[in-house]
């Protein structure tokens, strides 16, 4: 009998001890649980940053290409126009041209 008390004192021990690690246990999972719910709220939030950036920069570019098309177009009718005048300029100054269409300076 003696021998049996001190058979169930250690294997109450033993229940005790790892009673004890299981609490830590359930309390480090429960933290750990807490981390990752931040964690994922985080990423969340980070990914509506990320889609609007996206959105912002998608819009930029489109603004980009629509004004380089503007550009474009008006440094083509700026050179139509240069010529015209260039032109004009020569008729109405009665100025000599090239037969390679160039024109000499200072009139010579």
């Amino acid at each position: 009998l003696s021998s049996s008390i001190v058979a169930q004192a250690s294997t109450q021990a033993i229940v005790n001890s790892t009673t004890a690690a299981l609490s830590v246990s359930v309390a480090a999972q429960s933290s750990t649980a807490t981390a990752l719910s931040s964690s994922v709220v985080a990423q969340v939030s980070t990914q509506a940053v990320v889609n609007s950036t996206a959105t912002a920069l998608s819009v930029s570019v489109a603004a980009q290409s629509s004004i380089a098309a503007a550009l474009s177009t008006s440094v083509a009718a700026q050179t139509s126009m240069q010529a015209q005048l260039l032109t004009v300029g020569d008729t109405v100054c009665n100025r000599p041209v090239c037969s390679s269409g160039t024109r000499p300076e200072n009139g010579t």
